[in-house]
């Protein structure tokens, strides 16, 4: 199995044994991501590989949600191939194609209609077997059992790289976070990874044409899927989203949205740290900016 610095014809030669009848005339490593890595073939499949031998996980909740979504209001990934090499998976689906979401400046209202069409989608799926079966029911009381244990494994590891007074912000905005914003919070199906990428719109910004990498999809707070819209659109867009939401949207729902906003740089600093000292110094510049400031001004 590749590992982080395996050569790419190590990943082509997997495809290929993983999948001996299917003809692949040419292949291309488009992505490195930090689960998996992404191949183009015969422009028109895309096959997903996970880095590590014991990093199968999120691709095979990737494969076995989607297909509980045949029926979303737009493009997932419908996983034709599917095979493993030992007890890693490898598979591939037909690419959807389209430009990222962060591609485009600001939110046609095309595009927040039909995001608002698949948020609630994602909502109305909350009592559906094949989804729970696939992610895993998780509780609001859950939910907060997950962040405390995050909070605690995020503080030591920026213990080293944080002066005090930021520290200290942060541990306020968990301890607000956890025991008050969470109190009214109510769980449903989320995508966990809501942006850039992962979106794909047409080339005139008009339509939606598909929602990929589900690897980080799991029961959780409908708020972290805003939140994921908002690192790369103004607030005033998403609350447009928001505004045709149809799932429950308490009255800390926006406070949870600001949260998940400030902390997602963690997760690239808690990544990069002993790989890139140079991408988890920018992730730390970017979380004491957003520390700083409020989302909604």
């Amino acid at each position: 199995m590749p590992d982080y610095n395996e050569p790419e014809e190590t990943i082509y030669s997997l495809i290929r044994e993983s999948f001996p009848d299917l003809s692949l005339e040419s292949m291309e490593l488009v992505d490195s991501g930090w689960e998996n890595y992404v191949v183009i073939a015969n422009r028109k499949i895309a096959f997903k590989i996970p880095r590590k031998m014991e990093g199968g996980e999120p691709l095979t909740r990737e494969i076995s949600i989607t297909g509980c979504l045949k029926d979303s209001p737009v493009g997932v990934p419908v996983f034709k191939y599917v095979s493993s090499h030992g007890e890693v998976p490898v598979a591939g689906y037909d690419l959807i194609e389209g430009d990222p979401l962060n591609s485009i400046v600001r939110l046609t209202s095309p595009i927040i209609a039909q995001l608002a069409e698949f948020l609630n989608y994602l909502f109305s799926r909350k009592d559906d077997g094949c989804v729970i079966n696939a992610i895993g029911y998780r509780s609001a009381e859950d939910w907060v059992k997950k962040y405390t244990e995050y909070r605690e494994n995020l503080y030591s590891s920026l213990i080293e790289l944080l002066d005090d007074q930021t520290l200290s912000v942060i541990a306020l905005r968990f301890d607000e976070f956890l025991n008050n914003s969470c109190r009214t919070l109510q769980t449903s199906p989320v995508h966990g990874d809501l942006y850039r990428g992962n979106v794909l719109v047409g080339a005139d910004a008009c339509a939606v044409k598909g929602v990929i990498d589900w690897g980080t999809a799991e029961f959780g707070d409908p708020a972290i899927d805003f939140a994921a819209l908002a690192v790369d659109f103004d607030i005033e867009q998403v609350e447009e989203i928001l505004e045709s939401y149809e799932g429950p949207v308490d009255k800390y729902f926006r406070d949870r949205v600001e949260f998940y906003w400030q902390m997602e740089p963690t997760y690239g600093i808690l990544y990069f740290s002993g790989r890139d000292e140079e991408e988890c110094e920018r992730h730390v510049k970017e979380l004491q900016k957003r520390i700083s400031k409020g989302l909604y001004g």
